[in-house]
């Protein structure tokens, strides 16, 4: 009867399945890292978008506030006016 030795062939059929499970680790790690910074990216790109949409925000409300103040100092002007031209009626 032959005798065939087969561990040599087996030892490599280990060695490439042990490689290839390395490889699809390495693999996924790379993909599970590339999709993270995806995301990070992402969000920091949202992030200075709502920034940028907040200072804008702020500086029209800095602007409306300024012109409440205005429109409240014409208030007051045309209550003196409107009181000047009612002692004004009343003299005549």
């Amino acid at each position: 009867m032959i005798r065939i030795n087969l561990l040599p062939v087996r030892a490599a059929k280990k060695k490439e399945s042990v490689r290839f499970q390395y490889t699809v680790a390495g693999l996924v790690t790379f993909l599970a890292l590339a999709a993270s910074l995806a995301v990070y990216f992402t969000a920091r790109s949202e992030a200075s978008v709502v920034a940028g949409q907040i200072s804008s925000g702020q500086q029209e409300l800095t602007q409306l506030k300024k012109k409440i103040g205005e429109l409240s100092k014409i208030k007051k002007q045309k209550k003196v006016v409107e009181e000047k031209l009612k002692i004004i009626k009343n003299l005549e």
